[in-house]
């Protein structure tokens, strides 16, 4: 049989194509589309060749069984000007190189010393959040982003950034839409250059070197991430890490390291205010607790656990994966040219009713440890898949555990009735109008 081009959807505009549908509404055109056309479908765009792949089984032979045909996506080039040549952007031995270098700073013994660090900054965050709390609804999203970046500055520098947090976050929420803005509009951004996002880089980059120069004046051997990098060093020549790689990475996890988690805790909370019943069975986990908060101890609240996993079911902060490919490739009886955009929808997968029970709803039992081990791996996806997977997934889970266990120990909460969080699929996936919610001191 001859190997043919994958099929476009029905929608598509006379101009822009199938492209121009996912400007808005992206999630749900997106979905729309796939149940359509899968499991691997072309979509039209007036500049970039762009298939979309949504089978566990194509997904497997993308990020592992034929990895080395695929480099990062066009969405990573742009997340490029942000990140540089940091792990999630960097490509073949400069990446390989890098992941060696760094993959210490993420071990089980670096991790544990991490945690008394998170649950300070937790408590710190909570104690004044009780002092604002005035028992009315409000947006509790603000609190997870700064509680986030000040254990990530924390974990990162060794030191609260304070004075600088609020604009920090501002300038990463900003960069963060005028990149899907990118992604969205790429004739509007070709015609009319607009290079806000190198200003705002150069801002924060500012913080990066000078924090980085302050640490090598002051002879200071700090035990934080920054200090990681600065003494990494290549087993068989030597060599360490120049200031641009070492800027790269910190931006990397810098970013990824709070944005994500942020999003998470956000739609954890939302999630568990809608289901009482999920509540109240942390709480009764809360209660049955004993001992020293430690790497073992967090993942041991299984309840928990089970929850951050359904909440990165339902709403995965990394919505989609994208890869490109180097030569042509094939997909049961379609063929894929070279320098094609593939795009995994991860929150398609999450939500297919092949392979989740009630997939709109939210049952943490579906990761029990009895049942977790048959979940598809590249089914469920919240950290990527294959090599590349997230070099920080542990430390994220173990953030998340910990956050949400001291918050629901600290305060009974709900979200209005009339509350409903919209999607907002950026580079992440926010709520759009945040997440509403009344507090109540325990």
């Amino acid at each position: 049989m001859k190997l043919q081009l994958p099929p476009y959807p029905s929608k598509k505009h006379w101009l822009f194509g199938n492209i121009f549908y996912l400007r808005k509404d992206t999630i749900k055109n997106l979905s729309e589309f796939c149940d359509e056309k899968a499991p691997v479908f072309s979509l039209s765009s007036p500049i970039n060749k762009i298939a979309v792949v949504c089978s566990p089984e194509y997904i497997k032979h993308i990020v592992q069984d034929n990895s080395i045909n695929y480099r990062k996506s066009l969405a990573y080039d742009i997340l490029s000007r942000l990140l540089g040549n940091g792990l999630l952007t960097s490509v073949g031995e400069e990446w390989k190189q890098n992941r060696k270098l760094i993959q210490p700073a993420f071990h089980k013994k670096k991790l544990d010393e991490f945690v008394k660090l998170m649950q300070r900054s937790t408590e710190e965050s909570i104690q004044k959040l009780k002092l604002e709390n005035k028992n009315v609804s409000f947006d509790i999203a603000p609190f997870f982003n700064a509680l986030a970046l000040d254990i990530i500055s924390k974990s990162m520098f060794g030191a609260q950034v304070e004075k600088d947090a609020i604009r920090i976050s501002e300038i990463i929420i900003q960069l963060n839409k005028l990149a899907i803005d990118r992604l969205n509009n790429p004739i509007t951004t070709m015609l009319f250059r607009n290079n806000k996002d190198i200003v705002l880089v150069k801002e924060l980059d500012t913080y990066i070197y000078k924090i980085m120069n302050e640490r090598r004046a002051s002879g200071d051997k700090k035990d934080d991430l920054l200090q990681m990098l600065l003494d990494a060093r290549d087993e068989e020549t030597g060599e360490g890490m120049s200031d641009v790689q070492i800027r790269d990475e910190i931006m990397t996890i810098f970013i990824a390291g709070h944005e994500t988690t942020a999003c998470a805790l956000s739609w954890a909370v939302y999630a568990i205010g809608k289901n009482k019943e999920v509540l109240t069975k942390l709480r009764e986990e809360i209660n049955s607790f004993t001992g020293e908060i430690n790497f073992d101890t967090i993942f041991s609240l299984q309840y928990f656990k089970m929850v951050v996993e359904e909440t990165l079911r339902m709403y995965p902060p990394a919505w989609s994966m994208g890869r490109r490919t180097y030569a042509i490739d094939t997909f049961g009886n379609y063929q894929v040219r070279p320098d094609t955009n593939i795009l995994i929808p991860i929150y398609y997968m999450h939500h297919h009713k092949d392979y989740w029970e009630k997939p709109e709803e939210f049952i943490p039992e579906r990761f029990h440890p009895s049942t977790r081990n048959n979940i598809n791996r590249f089914v469920y996806l919240p950290f990527g898949g294959g090599a590349r997977m997230c070099i920080g997934n542990h430390f994220a889970m173990m953030e998340m555990i910990l956050v949400l266990f001291l918050f629901i120990k600290n305060f009974d909460f709900e979200i209005p009735n009339e509350f409903e969080a919209e999607l907002e699929p950026l580079i992440t996936l926010h709520a759009k109008n945040g997440v509403q919610v009344k507090l109540k001191t325990i």
